[in-house]
C-alpha cells in the first residue's frame, strides 16, 4: 500500500569527491588485503582483467593504477576492451 508522506523529502549534500571511499570496502578485509600489503606484496606489475561493461576506468579507485594512465592522458591501446561501441555491425551497440 502506498502511503503519502506529508513532510516531503530532505534535500541532502551531494559528496564533493563522490568516488571517495570513506570506510574500508568490505572485500578488502574479507581477503586480507592489508595483512598482505604489510608483507610488502603491493601488486605491483600484476594486470587485472574482466569481462564485462561496467567498469569505469575513471573511478577514483581504479584511475591511479589503470594501466594506461599516466597521471595526464589514457592510452587504451591493449588495455581496454568494448565489444559494444567499437564494432560496426554488432548486434548489442
Amino acid at each position: 500500500r502506498i502511503q503519502n508522506f506529508p513532510q516531503g523529502l530532505r534535500a541532502i549534500e551531494s559528496p564533493s569527491q563522490p568516488n571517495s571511499p570513506e570506510t574500508v570496502e568490505p572485500g578488502i578485509n574479507y581477503t586480507h588485503a592489508p595483512q598482505v600489503w604489510a608483507l610488502g606484496h603491493t601488486g605491483e606489475g600484476i594486470v587485472v582483467a574482466g569481462a564485462d561493461t561496467g567498469f569505469r576506468w575513471t573511478h577514483n579507485a581504479i584511475k591511479p593504477h589503470y594501466r594506461g594512465w599516466d597521471g595526464v592522458t589514457a592510452d587504451h591501446d591493449y588495455n581496454w576492451h568494448d565489444s559494444i561501441h567499437d564494432s560496426s555491425g554488432n548486434p548489442c551497440g
